[in-house]
């Protein structure tokens, strides 16, 4: 069994009320809450310290921190005693509750990566990506963009960003999720517009690059049924 405090970490072994073992793991590393933590589908722990999230097992083997070269700010010294971690069996993902904070975030266990996002009412962020738009040695263009939405679906805000390679794009997405979640304006944007409910026009966006990422957005309830890139070669690739 796992104990902890705001800044140390025990295993008990055994009945603590005969033989049982108390044995200290941390004198430095704790949970920021009683509910700071969580389990996965293979037993092991994940709980949020002041330090960042850290996991371990349930026999108290394996202390690790998941997070030093990846975690935003606001995940650094927490001390809302309140906060509430789950684990999504179905992601296998971690989700941290902070009430104190504007935004929750989500530990992806498999890709080790952050996401803000909101719960109850709030905007939605859907990245369609990376696509390349061409082959492999020369660099596409972006000709045209034709959406599809519900035909009772809200407005939908598409954005267009462009970058030489997939995880460069990747990384401008979720910097420019971030950024509309915050409730900022992203600037990694070539190009952006609204699709109103049903077949829209045609968009001419230009956009040039080898790889895109189509990021749609909307405030209320909506529904996606699709888009058609028409591209053409646009340079050699350096």
């Amino acid at each position: 069994m796992l104990a902890a405090t705001s800044s140390s970490l025990w295993t008990l072994q055994g009945d603590p009320t005969a033989d049982g073992r108390l044995q200290n793991l941390s004198r430095d590393v704790g949970m920021v809450g009683a509910r700071a933590w969580c389990r996965d589908h293979l037993d092991r722990y994940y709980f949020l310290s002041s330090h960042g999230l850290y996991t371990v097992s349930a026999s108290g083997d394996g202390l690790q921190a998941l997070s030093e070269d990846v975690i935003p700010e606001q995940l650094t010294g927490v001390a809302d005693t309140n906060t509430v971690l789950e684990y999504d069996h179905a992601t296998r993902a971690v989700a941290i509750h902070i009430p104190t904070a504007s935004v929750s975030w989500l530990w992806e266990t498999e890709r080790q990566a952050f996401w803000p996002f909101k719960v109850g009412y709030s905007g939605s962020h859907v990245a369609m990506g990376p696509i390349m738009l061409n082959n492999g040695s020369t660099n596409g263009r972006l000709r045209q963009l034709h959406g599809i939405t519900a035909a009772s679906s809200a407005d939908v805000t598409w954005r267009v960003l462009v970058a030489d390679t997939a995880e460069q794009v990747s990384i401008n997405a979720k910097a420019a999720i971030e950024t509309l979640v915050a409730g900022g304006t992203p600037t990694n944007i070539h190009s952006s517009g609204v699709w109103t409910a049903g077949v829209n026009h045609r968009s001419y966006p230009r956009a040039r690059g080898m790889f895109m990422i189509l990021l749609l957005s909307a405030s209320a309830a909506w529904g996606w049924e699709g888009a058609v890139c028409f591209t053409e070669p646009s340079g050699q690739w350096r």
